[in-house]
């Protein structure tokens, strides 16, 4: 049995869920808190113990904390992960009850592990219903129309990792990659989302043939699946959906990444080993 305390959102969610699925299969997983995953997808695989259940949010940090600690005294097993080797190891540790285990900072980023991701939840059908309502409200279909997400992420990515190489991707990057998608896909429509839609209407404006989401993450992350091609914000939000859309279109499609990821600003890869063959990564 693998106890599971919530580390990260639904991106981040959707890395612990699909390795941990891949890697022991035959555990049964709690998941405690991660509601994003499981107000997103269709699952019978694991347990959801939502946030709700313990009355207080006090209590549930407390309750995670605990988890972690009584893997780190040897108490239940950890499991933990080789961030920087080459080749992908997951490394437990066993405990005094050796069949309960607690994964801590596991999130599966490494290439080593993408290929192992071939049984990913279903989302939700009433999401995929809202997106179509919202892309049809714009006058706008996926299967006649070339649709190219746009995911820029600002919010905590302003100020993290530090001050001085922020994970955000600066205006300039998504205009050339912009640009660059228009030179090969002259008839496609954009669609902004993010987290700032103030920004995003400031981005609009520079633009012609794009339309500004104003929608939840989990609508946004539907419409991305619809949409044939993908600018990626350097976020695991915005893998997910391309990996979801390459599986909708099959083939045909074209997703820019920044290179290196959250390490842009630097060029050097951070996770180090966070290359995907599905990406093409645009300076």
């Amino acid at each position: 049995m693998i106890l599971f305390p919530e580390n990260g959102r639904l991106g981040n969610q959707l890395f612990q869920y699909c390795g941990l699925q891949a890697f022991l299969p035959n555990q049964r997983i709690i998941f405690f808190g991660f509601e994003d995953l499981s107000s997103f997808c269709i699952d019978s695989y694991a347990i959801f113990v939502t946030r709700k259940f313990f009355l207080s949010s006090y209590l549930f940090k407390a309750f995670c904390v605990s988890l972690l600690l009584l893997s780190r005294f040897r108490i239940l097993s950890q499991i933990s992960e080789e961030l920087y080797a080459e080749n992908y190891k997951l490394v437990v540790r066993k405990g005094l009850f050796s069949n309960i285990y607690v994964p801590v900072n596991v999130f599966f980023q490494h290439y080593d592990v993408f290929s192992k991701f071939t049984n990913l939840p279903s989302l939700k059908p009433s999401l995929f219903e809202r997106a179509i309502s919202w892309l049809s409200s714009n006058g706008l279909d996926p299967d006649s129309d070339n649709l190219v997400f746009v995911h820029i992420r600002r919010g905590d990515y302003l100020s993290w990792p530090s001050v001085h190489s922020p994970a955000a991707l600066g205006l300039t990057w998504y205009l050339s990659a912009i640009e660059e998608f228009k030179k090969s896909f002259p008839d496609c429509t954009f669609v902004l989302m993010g987290d700032d839609v103030l920004y995003l209407e400031d981005i609009a404006c520079l633009l012609s043939g794009c339309f500004v989401s104003h929608n939840p993450p989990p609508i946004d992350f539907a419409l991305m699946t619809l949409c044939r091609h993908g600018i990626l914000s350097a976020s695991s939000f915005s893998w997910w959906g391309a990996k979801y859309a390459s599986i909708y279109y099959q083939s045909d499609s074209v997703f820019f990444a920044p290179k290196y990821w959250i390490g842009h600003r630097t060029q050097l890869w951070d996770p180090p080993f966070m290359i995907s063959t599905q990406l093409t990564y645009h300076l």
